[in-house]
């Protein structure tokens, strides 16, 4: 069984463990992170989002099955897709690294719209897509 995903390098050089929620939070188990975007963003682990708020169930490809890809999208939150169904504006490839992206990308801090939270994209020649 592979370790819990906590959104943070394991120690010993496996797996990313849990979905990171802001920069303080790691949702694990059946919780996912809530992200509130009324005034700045806030952030709290649940097992339902309330409204007004977006679900992050993913915070990079390791938790998605098969092929799929965390694909985040403005105001929807982040889920796992195929890469051809993360498209079109405001929606974005989360990652961790490098490694965690589709071919001929690379990972990225980058801010949302509005002024909403940072998270590491997958992009294309360096430029985030916001």
């Amino acid at each position: 069984m592979p370790p819990a995903d906590t959104g943070v390098p394991s120690t010993d050089g496996g797996t990313w463990a849990g979905v990171k929620c802001g920069d303080k939070l790691t949702c694990t188990g059946d919780k996912v992170c809530c992200i509130g975007f009324s005034g700045s963003a806030s952030y709290s682990c649940e097992t339902k989002c309330a409204g007004g708020t977006a679900a992050s169930t993913c915070d990079g490809k390791e938790d998605c099955t098969g092929t799929n890809i965390c694909c985040a999208g403005f105001p929807s939150g982040a889920s796992c897709k195929a890469l051809s169904a993360c498209s079109g504006f405001g929606t974005a490839e989360i990652c961790h690294d490098d490694a965690g992206c589709s071919t001929g990308k690379t990972c990225k801090l980058c801010s949302t719209p509005g002024g909403g939270p940072a998270f590491s994209m997958c992009v294309t020649g360096g430029k985030c897509p916001f």
